[in-house]
């Protein structure tokens, strides 16, 4: 099928398509699912089909949309004639465990854009000249009257933090013992507050 160049229309190669799903979509069998929801000629399903794998209808790819793993790898743009942009060939997979491959940073922006103001401005500008961590910890002694324990100190900065970091109170202990003297055992205070 020839693309229409009035409707930004560009269709993939057969041979590309073949190339992908031989080289991403080998292992699959008749009992996996290829959804392709930009059909446009069929190309990746004709190659998919060849490879005896089925493809699935929109209401599938409803149902499973919040479930899929995605993992990208940029194409050449020259494979259609006079796209401007860079390709992105994305797949996705239903996994036990959803991940994000070749997409870095989504969550924690995600997760940035839901915290207060005051938290967003912390982590994007630092306060500090020690970077974010130091920041956040030196602000939540400050909202604690400029001492606190570390059970406190977490209370404090676990609102005001991105939630994708498992480490989160190892940096805040890293930075507790760097930055500052504990006054007791397990209580941190600023400088001028010890």
């Amino acid at each position: 099928m020839t693309p229409n160049r009035a409707l930004s229309q560009f269709f993939t190669p057969l041979w590309a398509a073949q190339a992908l799903v031989e080289q991403f979509f080998g292992q699959l069998t008749d009992r996996d699912l290829l959804l392709d929801p930009t059909c446009g000629t069929g190309a990746f399903l004709h190659a998919a089909n060849a490879c005896g794998i089925p493809f699935q209808t929109v209401r599938t790819v409803t149902r499973f949309n919040s479930q899929w793993s995605i993992a990208t790898d940029i194409i050449p743009r020259e494979l259609f004639h006079r796209l401007r942009y860079q390709l992105v060939f994305a797949r996705f997979r239903k996994d036990d465990q959803r991940t994000l491959v070749g997409l870095a940073l989504y969550r924690e922006y995600q997760s940035l854009k839901e915290l207060r103001p005051e938290s967003q401005q912390i982590l994007q500008e630092g306060k500090s000249r020690w970077g974010a961590w130091h920041a956040l910890v030196e602000e939540a002694l400050t909202q604690l009257g400029g001492r606190g324990s570390l059970a406190e100190i977490y209370a404090t900065v676990a609102p005001n933090r991105l939630p994708s970091n498992n480490f989160w109170q190892d940096k805040i202990r890293q930075v507790l013992q760097i930055h500052y003297q504990p006054i007791s055992r397990g209580v941190w205070a600023l400088p001028t507050a010890a």
